[in-house]
């Protein structure tokens, strides 16, 4: 699906023709929309195929006639799971290019950016506005997922649910995914942290970088690394108590069925002794069988005394 946005009153809006400065968004493209877009930024299709690998690290490319990136960006999909996917970004003189496969707007970052028409002189701070909203959005997200963890976290304590369990360890994957995804980006905005500094013989701007904007980016996505990195800690650190915490219920549950076979035992050794076809004590007696009965009585409390000393029964 290709689709063309105009610019116009601080807000984009859709266009049935393509512009000079218009955006283009390029959605599952097909080999003609692919082949279409090549053309127009002269770059090769193979460059564009590339960004639609769901597998592709953020990078950021310096070519002569145009900037190509790719910016890993966090989302909730149509199950209302939380996942990240790279989005591939053109940056040419005349246009702006959104490319990616999974249902991602990109007027859903832009439009959130502060002094859209200020920043539109240099489209590289549009570029740098997008990754700020990004890692916005990984905060967003990152906070979400610590609310449903808090809610496991009582009853994953309490009740050790296999389903509640399962849902952690889901949150758990999914911010190791946003932690990937989060130092990826990390390498771009370093990029052009170096490449602002360097200046580098281009046809973009990189002297005129909005310097608050980039600082903000920098920072905001240090905070979601940061976030990640903690709760993921903490997921990881309490799914490791539950299983020392079961563990350690097995064992007593264990050591409790250990004793109540050992008490067990003494009466059945006593009737097998009693029971065999030999001459033995009390043979004929009418209160032999209460002497064998109170005899396991006496062994088995002394048999409880003895394992309550060595706190056995605990």
């Amino acid at each position: 699906m290709l689709r063309f946005y105009q610019f116009s009153n601080e807000t984009f809006t859709e266009i049935d023709f393509i512009q000079k400065d218009c955006l283009i968004n390029l959605h599952n493209p097909t080999e003609e929309e692919v082949e279409f877009v090549s053309n127009l930024l002269d770059i090769s299709s193979y460059s564009i195929i590339r960004m639609l690998d769901p597998e592709e690290r953020s990078r950021i490319d310096i070519r002569d006639n145009c900037i190509q990136s790719v910016v890993n960006v966090a989302f909730t999909n149509k199950e209302n799971l939380m996942d990240a996917t790279p989005i591939g970004i053109v940056i040419a003189k005349n246009y702006f290019v959104f490319i990616s496969t999974e249902s991602i707007n990109p007027l859903f970052y832009i439009e959130r950016i502060s002094n859209k028409h200020d920043l539109f002189d240099n489209k590289i701070n549009i570029f740098i506005g997008i990754l700020y909203e990004v890692s916005k959005t990984y905060v967003f997200l990152t906070r979400k997922i610590i609310k449903e963890f808090e809610g496991l976290e009582e009853r994953l304590v309490e009740f050790n649910n296999k389903t509640d369990m399962l849902e952690a360890l889901k949150l758990q994957k999914t911010l190791t995914f946003f932690s990937m995804s989060l130092y990826s980006n990390d390498l771009v905005i370093t990029r052009i942290i170096n490449l602002q500094s360097k200046k580098p013989d281009s046809v973009f701007d990189f002297e005129n970088i909005n310097d608050e904007l980039l600082d903000d980016a920098y920072t905001e996505n240090k905070q979601a690394i940061e976030m990640v990195d903690t709760y993921s800690k903490i997921i990881i650190d309490l799914m490791d108590t539950i299983a020392s915490i079961v563990a350690n219920n097995q064992n007593n549950f264990l050591k409790l069925l250990t004793n109540i076979t050992i008490l067990l035992t003494i009466p059945m050794v006593l009737a097998g002794f009693w029971g065999m076809n030999v001459k033995i004590p009390f043979e004929g007696e009418p209160i032999g069988f209460w002497i064998v009965i109170s005899l396991s009585i006496v062994l088995i409390f002394a048999s409880l005394l003895y394992l309550w000393k060595k706190n056995l029964l605990k």
